[in-house]
């Protein structure tokens, strides 16, 4: 899993199609615009490559057991040299062997089974079944289900399948479930399925939950969903409770441990 904090710039489909990682998650920005973090006077580095991932029960990316898929010189797409379909213009594949893709009409598809049309953007769980989807109309899909409308991003665990969506209101949800609103920026965990975000107010939350205000940084382990952030003042918490003050910089690894220096070079570990 890479460690790429919150910005959204990778094209990896076609035409109107975004996608990037954050903390491993692909995350989809339908107006192609990247959520804003809030000023970060303290250094931050969430340590999620996978070489520090070793003890998952979860296959990892250098196993991946991704299918072979191509498109011919006429559209048609195969998936380990059998066709599944015709008209295909982009596709993505993922380690549970499945293989979405969009054809030249707008219809969306996962192996040989339609999901829906008129599609705007799409991404697919890397350890899941699920794909999330959204059409013209600014709906959001996962799979064949309608999570709500008028979406303006999204992103998806790898592990566990939740989708996390905001839309034109500035609220956020997990799935059908509203988290919150006003939200400024967020990260996903893939293996828990945990939500991290701020708010207009700098307010930081957990899922539902308020972790504290003022926040400026905040980073989430991709495994336990611990969350360590840093407010105005250079305090510094693991979810809700202070670790301490003068923080300069810190590092999280997947599992929710890692250190922190203050103004002094002092190190705590966590």
């Amino acid at each position: 899993m890479k460690a790429t904090v919150y910005t959204f710039l990778t094209f990896v489909l076609s035409a109107n199609l975004y996608a990037t990682d954050i903390n491993g998650v692909k995350v989809a920005d339908i107006k192609n615009q990247s959520t804003l973090d809030l000023p970060a006077p303290v250094m931050v580095r969430s340590t999620l490559e996978q070489k520090n991932a070793g003890q998952a029960n979860t296959p990892e990316p250098d196993y991946c057991p991704k299918p072979i898929v191509y498109l011919d010189n006429f559209g048609d797409i195969y998936k380990n040299g059998v066709r599944i379909g015709s008209r295909a213009v982009s596709f993505i594949t993922n380690c549970a062997g499945d293989v979405a893709w969009l054809d030249k009409s707008g219809c969306l598809f996962k192996n040989t089974m339609q999901l829906g049309g008129r599609v705007a953007s799409y991404i697919l769980s890397n350890y899941t079944n699920d794909v999330a989807w959204t059409d013209r109309n600014g709906y959001i899909y996962k799979n064949t289900a309608s999570l709500g409308s008028r979406a303006t991003s999204y992103a998806i665990a790898s592990v566990t399948g939740d989708v996390v969506w905001t839309d034109q209101n500035g609220y956020i949800y997990k799935n059908t479930a509203s988290l919150g609103s006003r939200v400024v920026s967020y990260a996903l965990a893939d293996f828990t399925g945990d939500v991290a975000w701020t708010d207009q107010y700098r307010f930081i939350y957990k899922n539902g939950m308020n972790l504290g205000g003022r926040a400026v940084n905040f980073t989430i382990a991709a495994r336990t969903g611990d969350i360590v952030w840093t407010d105005e003042y250079r305090f510094i918490y693991k979810n809700g409770a202070s670790m301490g003050s003068q923080a300069t910089y810190y590092e999280l690894n997947p599992y929710g441990n890692g250190f922190w220096t203050d103004t002094y070079g002092t190190h705590y570990m966590f």
